[in-house]
């Protein structure tokens, strides 16, 4: 069913023009109120002015609610033009001109990135062109990922240094190549480093630490010697001895005796 048009076709005609009339001029208007009022606010110019009560405003959302008869966030939606989008990307108000204030307001949660000269301009005109819906789904989008892609660059600019002498370097970098073998190759020495600490707070390390000192124990007891750690030689398995390392691992060696050479444990 077909509603039909009431009234005057040239009082329409007349009405319907100076509604897109007033709002061009509503448009165009917005800047200029969006500049003033953040002057206000950042020079905190509404203190000079009292309300009905005889009262002077203690803060800005008092003024716009009061003064201007406005919900406290329309005030802080026009500053926000301001102060988020037109300062920031160095805009004149004529840059602006057939953007709508509600989508002024959508771009001012683009990443700083997308707000300079050269990338300003192709939002700018995005916004003269599509709805604000979508203009706020796109602008969406990017913050999002340039916040995933800000956090990934912090991760990989956190530089960690550490200072070893040869035998600890050469015990990292068996460890690492031992997390390699268990999480695959395609991770970095970053993230293994990461896995074993990960393991060595979860108490893994503790475990294995008493599982090993128990091994040991027993290979004193067969062999009558104290042995420091083992090291893996061919298909054979040798044990290592000496005062550095026996001080580096905090065991007492009772006394020195060649390598002996042990099958591999199956």
């Amino acid at each position: 069913m077909v509603v039909k048009p009431k009234g005057s076709v040239t009082e329409a005609k007349w009405t319907l023009k100076r509604v897109d009339d007033l709002v061009r001029i509503v448009n165009q208007s917005y800047l200029e109120l969006c500049e003033l009022l953040f002057k206000v606010r950042e020079n905190d110019w509404f203190r000079m002015l009292a309300g009905d009560d005889g009262e002077l405003y203690a803060t800005f959302e008092e003024y716009v609610a009061d003064r201007l008869g406005w919900k406290k966030r329309k005030g802080q939606y026009f500053v926000r033009i301001q102060k988020e989008l037109m300062l920031p990307a160095g805009l004149k108000r004529e840059d602006l001109s057939g953007v709508e204030y509600t989508k002024a307001e959508a771009l001012t949660g683009l990443p700083p990135e997308e707000k300079r000269p050269g990338k300003i301009e192709g939002w700018l005109e995005k916004a003269r062109t599509v709805p604000v819906k979508e203009l706020r789904a796109n602008v969406n989008q990017v913050r999002s990922k340039s916040e995933k892609n800000r956090v990934l660059k912090t991760e990989v600019d956190t530089l960690a240094q550490f200072y070893l002498d040869k035998d600890q370097a050469k015990n990292v970098d068996l460890a690492i190549e031992v997390a390699r073998k268990i999480a695959g190759e395609k991770h970095t020495r970053g993230f293994l480093l990461d896995m074993i600490c990960l393991d060595f707070l979860s108490g893994k390390i503790q475990e294995a630490k008493l599982m090993a000192s128990r091994v040991l124990k027993r290979v004193e007891d067969v062999f009558g010697i104290s042995v420091v750690a083992f090291k893996t030689k061919g298909d054979k398995m040798e044990i290592v001895y000496g005062d550095k390392l026996a001080k580096q691992f905090g065991m007492q060696l009772d006394r020195k005796k060649p390598g002996i050479d042990l099958p591999k444990p199956k």
